[in-house]
């Protein structure tokens, strides 16, 4: 984190990645919370009403906890026991 920027290296061979960076200080004890929103729309209208509904750390808050709730439910559907009894 000490550099000032990236290396803005760009090659096939390379894996792509998304890099946000934003300095900030604590001072002892002291707790912050910082929300990103990454998205895509279908143009600057779709995009900037994108923006309004997911703007706070409420709205994210939602959004998150609709995305672990899916994955709960959509990975926990099916359950198989491996135990085996046997037969006399």
């Amino acid at each position: 984190m000490q550099k000032s920027r990236l290396s803005g290296k760009l090659s096939p061979g390379l894996d792509p990645c998304a890099a946000i960076r934003l300095p900030f200080e604590l001072a002892d004890g002291q707790e912050r919370e910082i929300v990103f929103v990454l998205g895509v729309g279908q143009g600057v209208a779709a995009a900037s009403e994108l923006v309004q509904r997911f703007r706070g750390t409420e709205a994210a808050r939602t959004a998150l906890e609709a995305v672990w709730h899916y994955w709960t439910h959509t990975l926990g559907a099916v359950n198989v026991d491996t135990l085996t009894t046997q037969s006399t």
